[in-house]
């Protein structure tokens, strides 16, 4: 009975923990391995160096600079929303009745928490290849632009629904 309460918000739940052990996971590899990634970016502007950076030194040093400040991005994001998202989806079962609608709302969360985190290493790794950040940015405009929508929206109905709770009188037992 107990474990009832939060079986529609299971998969919302897991994929905040997910996002959590992305960042985890990333953060160590991150730590341990900086050269591996900072190595993999200059071998990317390498490459393009004629074609997108007309071999100005200035320019590439800055996609290398700003490819690893958002893979650090990434793993920030994900540590605090998938952590703000168990915090957020805690309650839910508590807050409404509605099975379907509370599903919604906690895989839309963890979705979202996932995508945006995901987008922001992925961006990062782009940023050697196309040159500028605004071109990294616009090419994972795709998913980050719906994960920041079901963050906004899965996080508004949640305060919606408190503020639904808040302004409910409590109920009186009789003995």
């Amino acid at each position: 009975m107990f474990m009832e309460k939060w079986y529609p918000i299971r998969w919302g739940l897991i994929l905040c923990i997910v996002t959590i052990l992305f960042s985890f996971i990333l953060g160590g590899w991150m730590g341990g391995n900086e050269n591996f990634f900072k190595g993999d970016f200059k071998q990317t502007i390498k490459a393009n160096a004629v074609n997108v950076y007309a071999n100005d030194k200035a320019k590439m040093d800055r996609a290398e600079e700003r490819a690893w400040t958002y893979v650090k991005r990434s793993h920030m994001h994900a540590a605090g929303l998938g952590a703000i998202g168990l915090a957020l989806l805690a309650p839910l079962p508590f807050l409404l009745k509605s099975s379907r609608i509370k599903s919604l709302i906690a895989i839309g969360y963890g979705l979202g928490g996932l995508g945006y985190s995901l987008s922001w290493l992925i961006s990062g790794y782009r940023i050697p290849a196309l040159g500028t950040t605004t071109a990294a940015k616009e090419s994972m405009a795709w998913l980050a632009a719906p994960s920041i929508g079901l963050l906004v929206l899965s996080t508004t109905a949640i305060l919606l629904l408190y503020i639904r709770w808040a302004m409910t009188a409590p109920q009186k037992k009789e003995c």
